[in-house]
């Protein structure tokens, strides 16, 4: 194999690397972008405190007495509290909630 060296500037050399790059791009086939994720079902949603209590038209407090009693279960995520909006709805229309794990 011969070795060659190549002189050229910096501008000519960029522009070099540059029209390679995009001439491999675009003998690439096109990816499909990721789908994104699908959103939750409504039931499935989590709701913060502030919104499980206007959901069930209650206070914070008796919301907090309702987890300690085990009335309605909760999820700890990044040391925030959420409630599913699936078990409220069943302790409102009278329905048990989740099962405990």
């Amino acid at each position: 194999m011969n070795d060659a060296i190549i002189y050229m500037t910096r501008g000519e050399l960029r522009e070099l690397l540059r029209s390679t790059v995009r001439e491999t791009l675009s003998e690439r086939p096109q990816e499909k972008p990721m789908p994104m994720p699908p959103k939750p079902a409504e039931a499935d949603e989590l709701l913060d405190t502030r919104r499980a209590c206007e959901l069930l038209k209650c206070s914070r407090n008796t919301l907090f007495s309702w987890v300690k009693l085990e009335i309605v279960q909760s999820v700890l995520l990044g040391g925030k509290r959420f409630y599913r909006r699936n078990d409220l709805l069943n302790l409102v229309s009278g329905r048990k909630g989740r099962a405990k794990k």
